[in-house]
């Protein structure tokens, strides 16, 4: 729940209220310009929600939020208006300073201002359950149910184990009352879920503290090493007593723990991670780090490339760089085996480009129809049997069932001694020359097809099967 306290004649800045007693509203500075204190009420106002409907004229007065006087923080204050650029306004401040303002921290000068009066604050106690009261107890526990609601401020009564709801509207004080139970519900599902956790975490490290511990102390010139775990709260506290410097060393980054983080390329998080996590498993394994997390969404590379995904090891030092040499040896694993098939992608695309190029007859070189000569398998001699054996070669023609190759159903002489034939018995017209025959792709072709189809008009098959011509 925000305010405005004065902070000196004419210039207001922002607090978040906290509290209210009888002296007065207590306050939180905005950037910590001051500690938190009590405000008398005549010096909090609410803020004016007035907003300027069109851009400010030069040498006009108007409110901004600009710079105070020798501090590093800004606050609500009259100001003279000097010049207008794109959406920033340069303004003269009281002491003849200037400052630029964007244009939406900029308000019409407040010529009424609503102060607090102790009637004005509305407050809700609500009582904690006993199971939470220990959660509660915890520093921002509550921030979220206060962002929830909005325009309230939220704080936790220890001694009466009671959330104090503050508020200058009597709607978000109903608003906290109705989601009140749905929320401690849910806290306690949170506070389960994160005693999981800790607990979880606690067990890992003091595995793996123990294990380092004993490794530390084999050690040449190692004397002893002391756990101090006094403080439940605070980490684990180790004191290495030893003969030399070097071996205080070493003994110091086998125990000491840290977190570092190392970047994967987002496109290789899935196969670093494993079927069912067994990859990372494995590094975790292997190089003895504690605990690993993955970051939830990438970020930008520093050298403007793919986006990375952070991996972040809990661990020794040591343990920490074996992970991480680990993971950029399957990276670049990885990134050669793509590289690898890509080459063989290309010499895919050439050998099936040098397959399809033209061939003996102008056509596609498909090995699968041509012999290495080139000729046509299982077509060779195609023409010699068409012309030895001539109307013995039938096929369905357009002429119906039966009915042989050829316009009309004509039979074709390609090749057969008509001597017999009417025509030449009458000695009327001369036997017409045979059609001269090409072999095209593997096909007999008649040269002057069209010319003999038209000399054996006379031999035509009748419906069904053709009839066969004398030899």
């Amino acid at each position: 729940m925000e305010v405005e306290v004065k902070y000196e004649e004419g210039v207001y800045i922002k607090a978040a209220v906290q509290g209210v007693n009888d002296e007065g509203v207590v306050v939180a500075f905005e950037g910590n310009l001051k500690e938190p204190c009590t405000m008398p009420f005549a010096e909090c106002r609410i803020p004016p929600t007035a907003r300027l409907t069109k851009p400010p004229a030069v040498n006009d007065v108007i409110e901004a939020y600009a710079k105070l006087k020798g501090k590093d923080a800004n606050g609500w204050q009259k100001v003279v208006v000097r010049d207008i650029k794109g959406g920033f306004v340069i303004v003269v401040l009281n002491d003849r300073e200037s400052d630029i303002v964007a244009y939406e921290l900029c308000r019409p000068v407040s010529t009424s201002s609503r102060f607090l009066t102790k009637n004005m604050i509305k407050q809700l106690k609500i009582a904690v359950p006993n199971d939470l009261k220990k959660f509660f107890g915890r520093p921002d526990t509550y921030t979220d149910f206060a962002k929830t609601v909005t325009n309230i401020n939220v704080d936790y009564l220890p001694q009466s184990g009671e959330l104090v709801i503050t508020s200058l509207a009597d709607q978000y004080i109903k608003r906290a009352e109705i989601l009140a139970d749905m929320y401690f519900n849910d806290s306690r599902q949170k506070m389960q879920l994160l005693q999981r956790r800790e607990e979880a975490s606690r067990q890992l490290e003091s595995t793996g503290t123990s294990a380092n511990i004993n490794e530390a102390r084999k050690i040449q010139d190692i004397v002893d090493i002391q756990l101090d775990e006094s403080d439940a709260n605070s980490p684990c506290v180790f004191k290495v007593i030893a003969k030399t410097h070097e071996a205080a060393e070493k003994a110091r980054g086998m125990l000491e723990y840290a977190m570092e983080s190392v970047a994967v390329p987002q496109t290789f998080v899935g196969k670093v991670i494993g079927k069912a996590g067994k990859t990372i498993q494995e590094v975790v394994d292997k190089s003895g780090v504690v605990r690993v997390q993955i970051d939830d969404s990438p970020s930008q590379a520093e050298n403007g490339g793919e986006d990375i995904v952070n991996f972040v090891f809990t661990g020794t030092r040591e343990a920490i760089e074996n992970a991480g040499f680990l993971i950029e040896f399957h990276v670049k694993h990885l990134k050669e085996m793509d590289e690898m098939r890509d080459q063989m992608d290309d010499l895919s695309r050439q050998l099936y480009t040098t397959r399809a190029s033209p061939g003996p007859n102008g056509g596609p070189y498909n090995h699968s129809f041509y012999g290495a000569n080139g000729d046509r398998r299982g077509y060779a001699g195609r023409s010699d049997y068409r012309a030895q054996d001539g109307p013995s070669d039938r096929g369905r023609g357009r002429g119906g069932r039966g009915r042989p190759r050829g316009r009309g159903g004509m039979v074709s002489n390609a090749g057969v001694d008509d001597s017999d034939s009417d025509a030449s018995k009458g000695g009327k017209n001369p036997t017409p020359e045979a059609p001269k025959e090409e072999v095209v792709n593997g096909r007999t072709e008649h040269a002057n097809r069209g010319e003999h189809n038209r000399s054996q008009r006379g031999r035509r098959g009748g419906r069904g099967r053709g009839s066969a011509a004398a030899n």
